[in-house]
């Protein structure tokens, strides 16, 4: 498992970041993350621990957008903790 620390900008950027369509794993691993988010807490940041699969799944999807040259600038600080981790 590893944790992230996300603030409440973070957690907001997931649903840009994380791939729309899949198999039936993938979704399961997209709806296992958002689920994890917590988007509507009002802390500004929480530490939020995610499995192995979900860091990797993560990771492709920042390198995918990276590649096509589709990722914001909003999504940008996010994208940075996701590959450092």
């Amino acid at each position: 498992m590893k944790t992230l620390e996300l603030t409440i900008e973070d957690r907001t950027q997931f649903q840009y970041i994380l791939p729309a369509q899949g198999n039936i794993k993938t979704l399961e691993l997209v709806e296992s993350i958002l689920n994890k988010i917590e988007i509507m807490t009002k802390q500004e940041t929480i530490e939020i621990e995610f499995e192995e699969e979900e860091i990797i799944l993560m990771r492709q999807s920042v390198q995918f957008l990276d590649e096509s040259q589709r990722l914001s600038f909003k999504s940008l600080g996010l994208a940075k903790k996701i590959l450092r981790s």
